[in-house]
């Protein structure tokens, strides 16, 4: 079977150091087994999208030398042939045969409402079409999901202390990141998926949700959590804490601290590469 992987950027800010360090070391592990890797960009955030973020992708990843063999090589293939909008119907087909499957529930409360437990939405067993209502999947007590991780070892987490009435479906019908994510790994065939460490509680709830949908294709993926790239305070980075976007122009010093941050997380996996400057010299020191 071809190693078959993923980077799932989205549109909703410019991309940040972080997330081309994630991105690249998707790229050298999917280059090293002689892979194939696919560019996601999920855009279900219509709020937050703006054609200048999407641009940016494209732009970024060229600079920091990372290819792909599957995806959109500009704006207007993205829009015509690779957007999620494309998807939906997929996306509610799942929705549909876990609603029908008594996993799923109508639900009308506010973040705060159910931060405080006062929801009783499940109780109350509201119609699939109340006006303004999320979907949210009901997690039996005691649901814990288990799996090898690639860089973990065994992990076991139980999804009612980590994700608590997660939302499958916005009150706007649209889809919520975790289905479309799992139905897109299925349909673009992934078999590896690479992402951070604090994305533990998300592969956790997607697992699950695959098993609820029989679909063997996903339980089977191999995964591996990487640590994350923090600022020099030791925060997490993220687009809304402000970080600056990747420098575009010479001597590009932010690829060069990715691949520094690759090497500090997995330094066994190199050789001599405190002497890269490059994705490709990195790749050829790759043991």
């Amino acid at each position: 079977m071809t190693f078959r992987s993923r980077i799932a950027p989205t549109p909703s800010g410019f991309l940040h150091e972080g997330n081309i360090t994630a991105f690249l070391y998707t790229w050298l592990l999917t280059q090293k087994a002689n892979g194939e890797l696919l560019l996601r960009i999920d855009d279900l955030d219509n709020e937050r999208f703006r054609e200048v973020y999407l641009n940016y992708i494209f732009e970024a990843l060229q600079v920091a030398g990372i290819s792909y063999q599957i995806g959109p090589t500009n704006a207007h293939e993205f829009h015509t042939q690779w957007s999620q909008q494309l998807r939906l119907p997929m996306y509610e087909m799942y929705l549909q045969q876990l609603w029908q499957t008594g996993h799923l529930y109508a639900c009308t409360c506010s973040r705060q409402q159910i931060a405080k437990h006062q929801c009783n939405c499940f109780q109350q067993k509201l119609p699939h079409h109340t006006p303004q209502a999320a979907w949210r999947l009901h997690l039996p007590d005691n649901t814990n999901i288990q799996w090898h991780d690639e860089a973990l070892g065994n992990v076991s987490i139980y999804l009612n202390e980590v994700q608590h009435a997660p939302i499958v479906k916005r009150s706007n019908g649209l889809p919520a990141y975790h289905i479309a994510s799992v139905a897109d790994d299925v349909h673009f065939g992934i078999n590896c998926i690479v992402r951070g460490e604090d994305l533990l509680s998300s592969t956790a709830l997607q697992l699950h949700m695959a098993s609820l949908l029989q679909l063997d294709a996903f339980l089977q993926c191999r995964f591996l959590h990487h640590p994350l790239m923090l600022s020099e305070t030791g925060e997490k980075i993220s687009k809304s804490a402000g970080n600056a976007s990747l420098q575009l122009q010479p001597p590009f010093p932010d690829v060069q601290r990715c691949l520094k941050q690759i090497v500090q997380w997995f330094p066994q996996q190199f050789d001599r590469a405190s002497t890269a400057t490059t994705a490709s010299a990195l790749l050829r020191l790759m043991a």
